[in-house]
Parts: structure tokens; C-alpha cells; sequence
């Protein structure tokens, strides 16, 4: 990050945090065992990035992402996890978690770059996602669950987009 950034001015090595001049805060940290997601919970960030995301667990993934949030208004929101293809079966959730790009069963194969809106198959199935074309579509298919989201007023929460960006080792000089 020194070298991306230019200088470790503000950096504080012990926490793993740089504060920048413009007021952004970047912060580096692991999440080594399970119950360590929770040392996430409640701390909003509107970028939260993953390297080798195949070495977390789906839980720990999901409920880190779920702190995805802003309170600036128009403030951008965003998730990024980079990684290789699994290598055991602990890390096979990810084939899950973009099936529309990687699985080659899936019924409607999404392109390379595309965006789809994943929300769960039935209430009782949490794992298991239908990747629709539009968010529009993902919407009408929640309102069927007896759990969709919903806000204060009842409303119906859209899914956030997916998508996935294949890499090759020759595409990073």
C-alpha cells in the first residue's frame, strides 16, 4: 500500500491503518478464525476488499459484507474479492457465490463483466441464489419469499448487484 500510495505518511503499522490528508481511512486487517468476523460487526465501511477471498469462509464473507454501508448520502458502496480458484473444498462456496460466471451447470450462464442480481431460491434455502438479469425481476421473485427484506415501511429491499471479471496471470504485469 506504501508503494501504491506513494509514502506512509499516516500510517499507524501497529493497527494496520493509513489515515489519508483527504480524511480517508484504509484499513488492512485478517480474519484468521471463524469467530474473528465478528470483530467487524457494526464498523460501516463503504469499500470492504478481499484478497484470496477462496481463503474465507462464506459466513465470514457474508457477514462482513453486511457492514457494507455509507450514512453519506450518493456515497458510492462497494464489495471486491479477488482470489484464485479453489484449491480444497472449504473454498468451493465461491463457485456458489458467482455460479452465473463459474459454475457450468448453471441454467442461464452470465458473460464475463455482466450484471446480475442473486437473491435466495425459497425461504428455507439461504445458500442456494437464482441470478436474474434485472433488478426489477429479482424483485418480483422476493416478493414470493414470506422472508424477503424489507425496510421500515415494508417495502421490498432490492438486492445488490454481482458480477464477475475473469483474470489471467498475463493480464497482471
Amino acid at each position: 500500500l506504501t508503494k501504491i500510495l506513494g509514502s506512509s505518511e499516516g500510517r499507524s503499522a501497529h493497527i494496520g491503518v493509513w489515515r489519508l490528508p483527504s480524511g480517508q481511512t484504509i484499513e488492512l486487517a485478517g480474519v484468521k478464525d471463524e469467530s474473528d468476523k465478528e470483530k467487524w460487526q457494526g464498523r460501516e465501511a463503504d469499500y470492504k476488499g478481499f484478497d484470496e477471498i477462496c481463503h474465507f469462509t462464506r459466513s465470514q464473507y457474508r457477514f462482513i459484507v453486511g457492514w457494507n454501508r455509507t450514512t453519506r448520502k450518493g456515497q458510492r458502496c462497494r464489495v471486491v474479492a479477488a482470489g484464485n480458484p479453489p484449491l480444497t473444498v472449504e473454498g468451493l462456496w465461491v463457485i456458489q457465490e458467482w455460479a452465473a460466471w463459474l459454475d457450468p451447470t448453471y441454467p442461464d450462464p452470465a458473460e464475463p463483466g455482466e450484471l446480475r442480481w442473486p437473491v435466495r431460491r425459497t425461504d428455507d434455502d439461504e445458500e442456494s441464489e437464482i441470478f436474474f438479469r434485472t433488478k426489477e425481476e429479482a424483485i418480483e421473485h422476493l416478493k414470493t419469499l414470506r422472508t424477503a427484506p424489507q425496510d421500515y415501511d415494508g417495502n421490498v429491499i432490492p438486492p445488490r448487484s454481482r458480477t464477475f471479471i475473469p483474470a489471467a496471470l498475463e493480464d497482471n504485469p
